[in-house]
Parts: structure tokens; sequence; C-alpha cells
């Protein structure tokens, strides 16, 4: 697979004769401004945006298994408080039930079906 990396600007009536035989490779001393400009694919992060990032990717999550295919899933976790909880099913499809806190550790399901599949809390 082939990233962009910059953007090619097609010009006319350029000759270029080029040899790399026993050339070392030699950096250019400039770069062009396509090199740095935002695009779908890349774009920047100030330290502050990179370091929320951080955290949000060593935020404390649990992981419950629901083995028994039940419509009500109690789950007691230790994150001591009312967390986000999303559930997959055991083919790894997502599903949406109903949430209820019953306290900061226990979490109860509800759901239109019986099945089996992982809740994932943080």
């Amino acid at each position: 697979m082939t990233k962009l990396i910059g953007r090619v600007v097609p010009q006319t009536n350029i000759n270029v004769k080029v040899s790399l035989a026993n050339k070392p490779y030699k950096h250019p001393d400039t770069h062009p401004a396509s090199m740095i400009e935002e695009e779908d694919n890349r774009m920047f992060m100030t330290m502050t945006e990179k370091e929320e990032l951080q955290g949000l990717l060593e935020r404390e999550t649990f992981v419950h298994t629901q083995i028994e295919a039940t419509k009500e899933w109690i789950i007691s976790h230790p994150l001591d408080k009312h967390p986000a909880v999303a559930v997959v099913d055991s083919a790894g499809s997502i599903v949406v039930g109903e949430v209820d806190y019953i306290s900061k550790s226990i979490v109860r399901l509800r759901f239109t079906a019986e099945f089996s599949g992982k809740a994932y809390l943080n």
C-alpha cells in the first residue's frame, strides 16, 4: 500500500537526467511547503492534544465477559464511578441496551434478547 506524503504538481517542459550509480543520497536544504500542509490523512497536534489523547489511551478500562446468554447483565467493577459502557455480542457486533447504575461499583444492563458477549467500562 502506498501512502501519500505530499502532492505532485505536474509541470511541462522539464528535462531530467538522473543517474544514481555510485552517488550517495544528499538531503535537500529546503522542502516544498506541501510537505507540511495538513490533509485528511496527515494532521498536526499540539502537545496538549497529544497529552489528552495519551490520557484517553491510558484510561482505566474494565472488561466484563458475559458467558451465559441472558437479557440482563449485572456487572460489579472496581472503577469507583459511573462508567461509560460499550457492549459487543459474541460475534463482535455492537449491542445497544439500557444501562442502570446501581452504585459506583455495580451496573445493570438490560437488553431485548438474550446473548453473551463483553461489556467495556471506562
